[in-house]
């Protein structure tokens, strides 16, 4: 019988060798594979459902904090109202108007519009309303109070009593936020939606505020603009890595305030502005680009609840926003560790195997060639 050529049974036994080496190697990699992908899904929720908890508790601490904003600056402007000097003033200027036909307020709040247009800052038509003892001191609370931009006062009829600086017209009962806050004699609180103000030229929303006498008869309104960026101000002490922010929206999607772009300048993705529309709370993630997150991002939010926002028809948002690779950066880090452990297993698995498959291999190989022998006549 013709022998085995040696070359041959060493080809024959590395081969069997790699094989079991091979087969030990692939059931490592596949398990290893399948754990790490179960692990991410696994540390993937968790670390989603951990964040979005946070941010959203955050987002709703913010939402009472500006409520209480809010609350504030209504609270502050109506205790400048109480004085008596100043109830005294407006209910002076409605005796103005005593015996007048509504026609003849027609004509008188049409002529000190066109005379006020015309008219320079120096002029005794301006300074009467703005020199005044009222107006002295209604701009003092402006250089108090750098988030007040322009605060002004009316008549029931909607003549200027006072201001601050000078308006952009002295009558004012053709606008919306008067005629809201008169409300036909009733009064009430309203708040405007967020604008560029002619008067002070700045980005800005209003309080209008009901001026009652001591039977609560509304004799005027008072309007206080607050400038935004100034007044929001705190929120811009919130950072999150590098691209997390905290900003306020409205019920448009526009950013009434964030700290790297100009007031309403800025709409959110209408994917995500759906998504404030339907819900109080909540967060989504979205894959595709806009101009403030170049990657994906997520955003959390929470609803302001504030009776004399939703009185006036307004609604706003804290959102917090990052980009998603900054906030899954640990799940990242993780997932990094793990391949390089696989890896690094997959090396000493491959020798382990190798030295496994030799001893398993060698006496199956030494009892074929002894049977060989044997075959062949050879019992030694």
């Amino acid at each position: 019988m013709a022998k085995v050529p040696a070359e041959a049974k060493t080809k024959k036994k590395y081969s069997i060798k790699h094989k079991i080496t091979l087969f030990i190697l692939l059931s490592f990699f596949v398990f290893g594979v399948l754990g790490l992908s179960l692990i991410y899904r696994i540390e993937y929720n968790l670390l989603n459902q951990t964040i979005s908890r946070d941010y959203l508790l955050l987002a709703k601490s913010l939402g009472s904090a500006m409520n209480r904003i809010i609350t504030r600056e209504i609270r502050s402007t109506q205790t400048f109202m109480t004085s008596s000097e100043r109830l005294l003033m407006v209910k002076q200027h409605n005796l103005k108007y005593a015996g007048m036909s509504e026609q003849a307020k027609e004509a008188y709040f049409k002529e000190m519009d066109q005379k006020w247009e015309t008219a320079k800052d120096q002029d005794v038509l301006i300074t009467e309303y703005t020199q005044s003892a009222a107006g002295r001191r209604l701009r003092e609370i402006t250089e108090n109070d750098p988030s007040i931009a322009e605060i002004f006062l009316t008549d029931k009829y909607g003549g200027l009593v006072a201001a601050s600086g000078r308006t952009s017209d002295f009558f004012q009962a053709d606008e919306v936020w008067w005629q809201k806050s008169f409300n036909q004699g009733k009064g009430q609180i309203f708040i405007d939606p967020v604008v560029l103000d002619a008067s002070s030229n700045a980005i800005s929303f209003s309080i209008a505020l009901p001026i009652k006498n001591e039977s609560q008869e509304v004799i005027g309104i008072c309007k206080n603009i607050l400038e935004v960026d100034r007044l929001f101000e705190p929120l811009k002490n919130f950072n999150f890595g590098i691209s997390g922010y905290v900003g306020l929206l409205d019920k448009e999607g526009y950013f009434i305030f964030h700290p790297r772009v100009k007031p309403m300048s800025y709409k959110l993705p209408d994917k995500v502005l759906r998504m404030f529309n339907y819900q109080d709370q909540g967060y989504v993630m979205i894959d595709q680009n806009d101009n403030l997150h170049r990657k994906a991002a997520g955003y959390y939010f929470s609803k302001i609840k504030h009776p004399v926002l939703s009185q006036s028809g307004e609604e706003w948002w804290i959102c917090i926003a990052q980009n998603k690779d900054e906030i899954f950066a640990p799940l990242s880090r993780l997932i990094l560790n793990f391949t390089l452990a696989i890896i690094f297993m997959s090396v000493i698995t491959a020798v382990i195997g190798f030295y496994f498959a030799k001893l398993l291999v060698t006496p199956i190989l030494k009892l074929r060639d002894a049977l060989g022998k044997a075959a062949g006549g050879d019992f030694n």
